[in-house]
């Protein structure tokens, strides 16, 4: 019996909560892959664009995977979250964009400081998540397609 309601204790203890995450993040932290989504050779390609984004415009993009969700928790919500968490002032949040991105769900969330929201309206921010990511998940889990395209976009946006 203790074998059968082990799974059912422990599944909780899967999900990902914002207390899990990295208490802060360096300036130079533009990917963090807790659900090991994104290959090394595509996450070196993703750092270095995001890097020279963020040197030549100062819009920084930050990538977030993550296994999971606590109960009740939405993507959108989670990178909101980890925005003040990460830039706790609103100076400090308002070139930020930080995208989440749920393995489980494939839901997509995304956090725009005040600044970047100038750039990155409702409309475009849409079409990047649903067209440029969402598509190559739901044609076969395409992660690294997915953030490939949504640099590449956002890069060109910002620049």
């Amino acid at each position: 019996m203790a074998m059968l309601t082990l799974p059912l204790v422990s599944a909780p203890v899967l999900a990902t909560s914002l207390y899990s995450m990295p208490q802060t993040i360096s300036s130079d932290t533009w990917i963090v892959d807790e659900a090991s989504q994104i290959s090394r050779i595509n996450e070196g390609k993703i750092e270095g664009q995001l890097k020279a984004l963020a040197q030549q415009t100062g819009n920084a993009v930050r990538y977030v995977t993550i296994h999971r969700l606590d109960y009740g928790e939405t993507a959108e919500s989670f990178a909101n979250q980890l925005a003040e968490k990460w830039f706790p002032d609103a100076e400090a949040r308002a070139n930020q964009t930080i995208v989440v991105l749920d393995d489980v769900t494939n839901n997509i969330g995304v956090a725009v400081g005040e600044c970047a929201a100038g750039v990155l309206n409702d409309e475009l921010l849409s079409s990047i998540v649903d067209e440029t990511m969402k598509i190559p998940l739901l044609k076969g889990n395409q992660y690294n397609q997915s953030f490939l395209g949504a640099t590449e976009r956002l890069v060109a946006l910002f620049s």
